[in-house]
């Protein structure tokens, strides 16, 4: 049973490194690394900003579907000792800048998510992700998961790309 288990770990890690090497080698188009807006305090604002939001999540969905979910599954589950969980991660709560940086750059170390070690490494986006789709992807996984909500500013994005903080 060990050696079963272990077998269907090493053919999902295949089937997600040969995915990623071949269906995110077209290049998305790109867009400007404009802040995205977010809630605004204001009422008279809020509609705008409520569709503004709504517009940064579907991107985030679009992304995290196209270049997360092979690996993270749809439901951002995972596949538990192989590739984390995203759903209520207490990694994302205490170390979201280095998740994004790890997402932006790749990932070569073990983590623990929600009391489970994982040692399989986070190969970088091929082709990048531009600071706006780390913005909105994050965005997508802090709402879509039950990771608190909240935002990630693309300026956040673009720090921690460079050097993350926890």
């Amino acid at each position: 049973m060990i050696k079963f288990s272990s077998i269907l770990k090493e053919s999902a890690m295949i089937f997600c490194w040969s995915f990623l090497w071949t269906s995110c080698s077209e290049t998305p188009p790109h867009t400007s690394d404009k802040h995205p807006s977010t809630p605004a305090a204001t009422d008279s604002n809020s509609s705008t900003a409520t569709t503004d939001l709504q517009q940064v999540l579907a991107q985030g969905k679009k992304i995290y579907n196209k270049r997360c979910a092979i690996c993270h599954l749809e439901n951002g589950n995972g596949i538990e000792g192989t590739f984390p969980p995203l759903v209520q991660s207490d990694f994302l709560a205490k170390n979201l800048e280095k998740a994004i940086h790890g997402t932006a750059n790749g990932m070569h170390e073990t983590i623990v998510v929600n009391g489970v070690s994982y040692q399989q490494a986070m190969p970088p986006p091929v082709p990048d992700l531009s600071n706006e789709e780390l913005s909105a992807v994050f965005t997508y996984i802090l709402n879509e998961f039950d990771n608190g909500g909240g935002t990630v500013s693309v300026e956040q994005a673009a720090r921690a790309r460079q050097n993350p903080a926890n």
